[in-house]
């Protein structure tokens, strides 16, 4: 837990998470409220919600918005603190998009792979009515997803690239590394970046040169990335220049973010090197441990086995010196038997 003063110091809001690795949409809350007071929305998607962070400030600060939250797997807390415009679909984003309803605001931060991002994009294009809004928010356009695929179940994927499900990747090579960010069994990813039909970012730029419509696109690179995508149609002048005020400074910005980012992730891969290596040693440890149990269990087993041969020493030993003695009583016995057979012989 951070302390009082340096939250303080740090101007770190009430709802921020103190967390090593920070991934809600949430964190952007500073402009992205000002954002959707400007859009000033009749409607709200989120899709992917992970544990609700960024749903629950949505909530809280909009509640007279309707709210629609899409993600196979919703929070128990968003489950059991429903308001009667949240309304829930434990579904797939493609699948929710079927429904066609009308929607002015999305937040896309579900599956982060060229297919269902440019299909998400095209099907949202499709179900715009002629007069409403459309402003869009995506997350994970910068490294890594940005050019690179990025997998929860790849086997729902029609179109997809080969792909790494174990080891790491890292900010210096494509390759699949020992540590740096490591895969796990809730993801996979392309084994390489970049290329044709590759990542978040090269689906949002393909659909913006396919469609027929006059979208606009930028996006910062702090926090795996933040991209805004928007038409100008049905903002009144004034929401659109205090829009471009907005994305305008954070444009300018952009460099600034970029080494934040650049910071904040060779210290995340730095972590995981360091847990690695501290892995490796207690696993060597753990070995050396076990070798030295193993070593003292056969100095037990040697020390046991010199225990028997010296007591059957002992025993030899015993036994050769009761041999002795009789041998001794045999010689003096055979003497005397000896002498007496001599002295009875001389007395005849």
């Amino acid at each position: 837990m951070i302390a009082k003063e340096v939250r303080e110091l740090l101007f770190l809001p009430d709802y921020y998470t103190d967390e090593y690795n920070a991934t809600p949409m949430k964190n952007y809350w500073p402009f992205l409220k000002n954002l959707i007071e400007i859009i000033n929305p009749r409607s709200i998607c989120e899709i992917g919600s992970e544990r609700g962070l960024t749903s629950k400030l949505l909530i809280d600060n909009f509640p007279n918005i309707s709210l629609y939250i899409v993600d196979p797997f919703i929070s128990n807390e968003l489950k059991k603190n429903r308001t009667k415009n949240l309304k829930l679909y434990e579904e797939k984003s493609l699948d929710f998009l079927k429904r066609n309803i009308e929607i002015e605001l999305y937040f896309i931060d579900g599956d982060h792979n060229y297919y269902t991002v440019k299909n998400e994009l095209i099907n949202i294009e499709k179900n715009r009515r002629e007069n409403q809004k459309t402003f869009i928010l995506l997350h994970d356009v910068s490294w890594f997803c940005g050019r690179r695929d990025q997998y929860y179940n790849e086997n729902t994927i029609p179109e997809k690239h080969d792909s790494f499900n174990s080891g790491a990747i890292c900010l210096e090579n494509d390759g699949n590394s020992k540590y740096g960010f490591r895969l796990d069994k809730n993801f996979t990813v392309s084994k390489s970046s970049g290329g044709s039909k590759n990542g978040v970012l090269t689906a949002i730029e393909d659909f913006v040169k396919e469609s027929d419509l006059n979208w606009n696109f930028s996006y910062i690179p702090s926090l795996w990335g933040l991209g805004f995508l928007w038409l100008e149609d049905n903002f009144t002048e004034q929401e659109v220049e205090e829009i471009n005020i907005i994305l305008k400074k954070l444009d300018s910005l952009k460099e600034f973010f970029g080494i934040l980012e650049a910071n904040r992730l060779r210290l995340l891969q730095g972590l995981d090197e360091w847990q690695g290596l501290a892995e490796e040693r207690l696993s060597e440890l753990h070995r050396l441990g076990k070798e030295r149990d193993e070593l003292y269990q056969i100095a037990e087993e040697r020390l046991s086995e010199l225990h028997r041969l010296g007591k059957e020493r002992d025993e030899l030993y015993q036994i050769t010196e009761q041999q002795s003695s009789l041998i001794n009583r045999l010689k003096k016995n055979f003497f005397l038997n000896y002498i007496i057979k001599y002295i009875l012989k001389e007395s005849r």
